[in-house]
């Protein structure tokens, strides 16, 4: 649920209705951890911290992805 959200509120955000970045694939990459840390999260008496680290941890290295992709296309 949390990753449809965040996918949504990213894409409004933007003001565009074009993203260069997909957290939702890279979740599903490192899916174990992700369900992992969710887990922890719902465990520990609502303490998301180390939930939130990480999730913010996934927006940036999407986004370095798409950076260095476009890079790539650019140079081409």
């Amino acid at each position: 649920m949390a990753q449809a959200v965040s996918d949504s509120l990213l894409s409004l955000s933007d003001s565009s209705s074009q993203r260069f970045y997909s957290l939702s694939s890279l979740i599903l990459t490192k899916q174990n951890i992700y369900y992992e840390v969710i887990n922890k999260a719902q465990c520990d008496n609502g303490k998301i911290t180390e939930w939130l680290d990480w999730f913010l941890n996934c927006i940036y290295r999407a986004l370095k992805t798409s950076q260095e992709t476009m890079r790539n296309l650019h140079c081409k």
